[in-house]
This record gives C-alpha cells, sequence and structure tokens, in this order.
C-alpha cells in the first residue's frame, strides 16, 4: 500500500485572500492517527485529472470553496524521496 502512495501525485492549492494578507491553513491530523498538524488543502490526483481540476476539486472537498486558478502555468512541484 505504501508503494502505491508513493506513486500518486498529491496536489494542493495556497488559497490566498484577496487583499494579498491572509492564507487558509486546514488542520489536519495524520493518517497514522499521529498529531494534528496545520497544511494546505490537498490530495491525490485521480486518473485523467489535470493537477489544476485535482487542485480545485481537493479545495471544494476540504473547504467547500470554489476556487479559481488565475496562471495555470504559476505552480510550485515539490518532490521528496520519503514520499512526504
Amino acid at each position: 500500500f505504501m508503494d502505491y502512495l508513493l506513486q500518486v501525485p498529491r496536489i494542493g492549492a495556497l488559497m490566498i485572500s484577496q487583499s494579498k494578507d491572509k492564507i487558509l491553513l486546514l488542520e489536519t491530523k495524520s493518517a497514522s492517527g499521529g498529531r494534528w498538524r496545520y497544511g494546505f488543502a490537498k490530495g491525490k490526483l485521480e486518473w485523467g485529472e489535470s493537477y489544476q481540476d485535482c487542485a480545485i476539486r481537493e479545495v471544494k472537498e476540504e473547504t467547500d470553496f470554489s476556487i479559481t486558478i488565475k496562471d495555470p502555468n504559476d505552480f510550485i512541484q515539490v518532490t521528496s524521496e520519503a514520499g512526504v
């Protein structure tokens, strides 16, 4: 199962207020039931889904906010050998 988790890309979105002075962080508990932590709305990319569509879907699922992506080329890619 861990091999599967490490192979599926995880996509997230940084939500910034229109005044650009606030960001939204979500408080979540780790999948293993460990400690609580803060992070961005994120989740696994579904088959055939674009990165942008995945980010929009994950934000809607986790916050019920509808977002738009102003520039589809404006993204940051982070890779971790540990799969985190």
